[in-house]
């Protein structure tokens, strides 16, 4: 967080010309010393339309325009005859850094050393940056406001040792939140992490303590930075809830950057749990910040996540596009764009452009390499690991391991059998790592036929590690598979079997005592045997199989089954007058013409309308049905009084 360093221009009024009234100068003075930038440009308008070339108030309206930011209306406020500094600070405010620098060569204010700092910082020149504002510091007659300020600045350019000793040199009355902020930075960036959490909640109760209005947008700042410590720490859940409270403090209408810096460790910190449209909708408010209000790095991170996004969604030419765009030199775009047209089925073209990224970094190549083995061209794999960035991890067992898989798939055991030669040979890394790569070494000899060569091995290997006990069984078991004694200096390293006491000899075998004797199947007789034997009655010796019990059918109270009488109606679930036999016919005559028409001398003589039937008709299926459950009823009656009667209870 840094702060500017250059205060708001005062203008130095003064009642030069007659043709200006003097209440206006007099307004425009009070307008300036209270800092109230709207009245200083209305009484610069009312002064230049008496005096259009007076150079005090030109340049009064432009200072009023620069701290309003109203950048556009000062740019074309800005004349021929305006300051250097004026219009170095313009341009910087501009995001002109070439020709706010070049403007700056010609300025030797005091106050141009400030801009000369921020301008250096945001060129990411600290070491420059910092000078400057040490040289600012030395300066005796500093009030204590301008050195705060400038100590807050310096500890955004310089290193973690140096921000500490300027926040001890500061007294605790006088440290503001930005001061401590620009501290906490440092010492993440230096892996100190429990020591920045705690300068930015001493921030956070600062900013709220010392702003009568508070700055949302500040307080969100330090509130997501603070997150951000603790994700380090691997507080997720504590850095969630910090992301969230941040994201709801600030209005839906302000865009800044501590909101797209939120959504975007939300979505890293989510990845495996949230839906690709949840991360979606967060990438979009990320986007609606301001570009100028971003660093670079920040524009960058934004693009790449963007492009990551676009791959889980399967957004794969999209996803080239977009990659194409955040530029060539892109390690992270390179590799996301491979892997996309890999899935897109452009295999070939992925291992091209891996091919031809310029600084040819580990990962790069290494993704290579994973590309070229899911495509099995095991031999080009190989190739690649010959590679001069890989001769850091040469000695390592992944490495080593690779390697061997890669041999192993060519059918090259020669070339296995080198590498491994080659590895346990240098004596790198700890001795675990020779174990592990000497043990895996003599299996792979053994498992390919090369005992004798698993034997030399293991008997070096014994020699170097003499009190492993598991490393000499490996050697015993290489001489056991060539039918080789084992000599008697490895059988003497190896564990002895425990032996048993008398009395505890004695017991197993009183417990033995009492196991039961296995059943065993009866073999079949001999055939001279059976032939001197009497024919046996096979339907008495025969084993009579068990009888499944069948179980009577149950039929309903009071049926028969000898006379079932007729099948019972399959419309029996349906109302009655849903049924087939209980659809209402036709009466009167056979059914002519078209269907609803009525010949003209029934409906004029019926003097009944179409509704008033349709009733009629209705009432007499009720009728009927009425009756059919008056009739039911009486039938049933008898039976279940006879019912009632009969359950008595016992």
């Amino acid at each position: 967080m840094e702060v500017s360093s250059w205060k708001s221009e005062t203008c130095r009024v003064s009642m030069a010309s007659s043709a200006v009234p003097a209440s206006l100068w007099t307004s425009l003075r009070v307008a300036t010393q209270s800092e109230d930038h709207e009245k200083v440009l209305k009484d610069c308008k009312a002064i230049l339309a008496h005096a259009a070339d007076d150079a005090r108030a030109l340049h009064c309206r432009l200072v009023a325009l620069l701290q309003l930011d109203r950048l556009a209306d000062a740019q074309a406020a800005l004349w021929n005859d305006a300051g250097a500094f004026e219009r170095a600070y313009l341009l910087f405010r501009l995001k002109n850094n070439d020709a706010a620098s070049a403007a700056l060569e010609s300025c030797s204010e005091r106050r141009a050393d400030y801009l000369r700092a921020l301008l250096a910082a945001r060129l990411s020149k600290s070491d420059d940056a910092a000078a400057i504002y040490r040289r600012l510091l030395s300066d005796p007659d500093l009030d204590e406001d301008d050195r705060v300020s400038l100590q807050t600045n310096l500890t955004a350019v310089c290193a973690v040792a140096e921000g500490r000793q300027v926040l001890n040199d500061v007294p605790v009355e006088s440290r503001t939140h930005s001061l401590l902020y620009n501290v906490a930075c440092l010492e993440i960036n230096a892996g100190e992490y429990a020591s920045a959490e705690a300068h930015l909640v001493e921030a956070i109760r600062l900013c709220t303590d010392e702003d009568d209005d508070l700055d949302v947008d500040e307080l969100a700042t330090l509130t997501v930075q603070l997150a951000y410590a603790r994700q380090l720490q691997g507080k997720t859940a504590e850095a969630q809830e910090l992301y969230h409270n941040a994201l709801e403090s600030l209005p839906p209408t302000v865009h800044s950057p501590a909101s797209a810096v939120a959504s975007l460790n939300l979505m890293s910190l989510r990845q495996h749990d949230e839906k690709h449209f949840d991360s979606a909708k967060r990438l979009a408010r990320a986007l609606k910040v301001d570009a100028a209000k971003l660093t670079e790095q920040q524009r960058r991170t934004i693009a790449r996540n963007q492009a990551l996004l676009m791959l889980y969604d399967k957004q794969l030419r999209a996803c080239v596009e977009r990659c194409d765009a955040i530029g060539a030199d892109d390690e992270f775009a390179c590799v996301v764009r491979a892997l996309a047209l890999v899935r897109d089925g452009h295999a070939d073209e992925a291992i091209g452009s891996l091919r031809r990224f310029t600084p040819g970094t580990r990962s790069v190549r290494l993704a290579l390499i994973q590309v070229l083995v899911d495509t099995k061209q095991y031999d080009q794999a190989l190739r690649a690991l010959d590679d001069p960035v890989f001769d850091e991890l040469r000695n390592r067992v992944a490495f080593t391991s690779l390697l061997i898989v890669l041999h192993d798939a060519l059918g090259d055991v020669a070339g296995a059998l080198k590498v491994f030669e080659g590895v346990v040979e240098k004596r790198d890394g700890t001795a675990e790592d020779r174990r592990r790569l000497v043990v895996a070494a003599a299996d792979y000899m053994v498992r390919h036929g090369k005992i004798d060569a698993a034997q030399e091995l293991l008997s070096r290997a014994g020699a170097l590690f003499p009190n492993d006990t598991a490393l000499a069984g490996k050697v015993a078991l290489a001489f056991s598979a060539a039918g080789v004694q084992p000599p008697d200096a490895i059988t003497k390293r190896l564990p002895q079997l425990p032996t048993l006491s008398e009395e505890a000899l004695a017991a197993v075998e009183a417990k033995l005592q009492y196991v039961p004797a296995a059943k065993r199947k009866s073999s079949p007789p001999d055939a001279s045997v059976a032939a001197d034997a009497p024919a046996a009655k096979p339907a008495e010796e025969k084993v009579k199989a068990k009888k499944k019990k069948k179980k009577p059918i149950r039929y309903p109270k009071g049926f028969d089954p000898a006379h079932p009488g007729p099948p019972p109606d399959p419309e029996r679930w349906i109302p009655r007058y849903e049924r087939t036999k209980g659809r209402r016919r036709h009466q009167g005559g056979a059914f002519k013409g078209a269907q609803g028409s009525v010949a003209a001398s029934t409906s004029a003589g019926s003097g009944r309308s179409r509704a008033q039937r349709g009733e009629e008709d209705k009432n007499v299926i009720d009728n009927r049905r009425q009756k059919e459950k008056q009739m039911q009823g009486q039938a049933s009656t008898p039976s279940s009084k006879s019912n009632k009667k009969g359950k008595k209870r016992r």
